[in-house]
């Protein structure tokens, strides 16, 4: 009787240690670990996870389910993805940029600066990164400081209907203040 339990409780130990596994993975703990009791060498270990059968998931995924979830507004979801791309490709512009997007949308406007100012140290102040970054600025209330950095972008790309929408944006904030202070 005890010899059965014996078994089955070897086989299920067995078994949920290679669940994590890939078969070839399951292959070698088996011969190496359990048949033979030795421990692989530390630089045999990080050659095996170099050259293992586990899938890569490119940034475009993270990406591409970034962008989705922004556009639900589910903005804690697209953070996670886009702040993902950015820790494993640090030279990705795009990641930055949207990161600082979301940062906005969740009015964490330190962290977005943060992410634009990189985002600048990449590829140079862009018409883009500009209009993103006077949009967060218009925000937050800094409607001279959002200013320069609309006309800025809009010198650069003076037919852009993004720029332009923040423009009118603003205009529309500097109106409202303007009514504001005469009341």
């Amino acid at each position: 009787m005890f010899s059965n339990w014996r078994v089955i409780s070897s086989c299920v130990l067995v078994l949920s240690a290679l669940s994590a596994c890939t078969a070839r993975d399951a292959e070698r703990l088996f011969v190496s670990d359990l048949m033979i009791g030795e421990q692989p060498a530390p630089d045999a270990v990080v050659r095996d996870i170099e050259t293992s059968d586990v899938a890569y998931v490119p940034v475009e995924s993270p990406m591409k389910e970034g962008r989705k979830q922004f556009a639900r507004g589910n903005y804690g979801l697209a953070e996670k993805h886009f702040r993902h791309v950015t820790e494993a490709r640090p030279d990705n512009v795009d990641a930055w940029i949207a990161l600082g997007a979301t940062y906005d949308h969740m009015r964490r406007f330190d962290l977005s600066k943060k992410a634009y100012h990189t985002a600048v140290k990449l590829v140079g102040p862009s018409p883009e990164i500009l209009n993103n970054m006077g949009y967060s600025l218009l925000l937050q209330g800094r409607l001279v400081e959002a200013r320069k950095r609309l006309f800025a972008a809009l010198e650069m790309q003076p037919d852009n209907p993004h720029i332009q929408a923040n423009i009118e944006l603003l205009r529309e904030g500097v109106v409202r203040a303007q009514r504001h202070r005469a009341s």
